[in-house]
């Protein structure tokens, strides 16, 4: 939004401006998809498609503490960036 100096001669002449703004502003917002909080955890789904391995491999590696898992209301979840990091410790 700009800022504008404008003539406003009475109150509908105020509302009517009011109101062009306001479409103006989402129109443009319309194209712009929301801020999506995304969580840092992934499912094993993830993992294994991330890893390109199974899920007992991934349980494996679990069990052997070269990944961590973190369990959330008895589901059980990996941090992304950890996942990556192993990855590229891997290479």
């Amino acid at each position: 939004m700009t800022n504008q100096l404008y003539a406003i001669k009475d109150s509908d002449d105020l509302l009517n401006e009011f109101r062009r703004i306001i479409k103006e502003e989402l129109s443009e917002n319309k194209n712009e998809k929301p801020s999506e909080k995304k969580s840092p955890f992934i499912k094993i789904e993830e993992v294994c498609k991330l890893l390109q391995v199974s899920k007992p491999t991934v349980y494996h590696w679990v069990s052997k503490k070269f990944i961590i898992k973190y369990k959330f209301n008895s589901r059980t979840y990996f941090n992304k960036e950890e996942i990556l990091d192993f990855l590229k410790s891997q290479k």
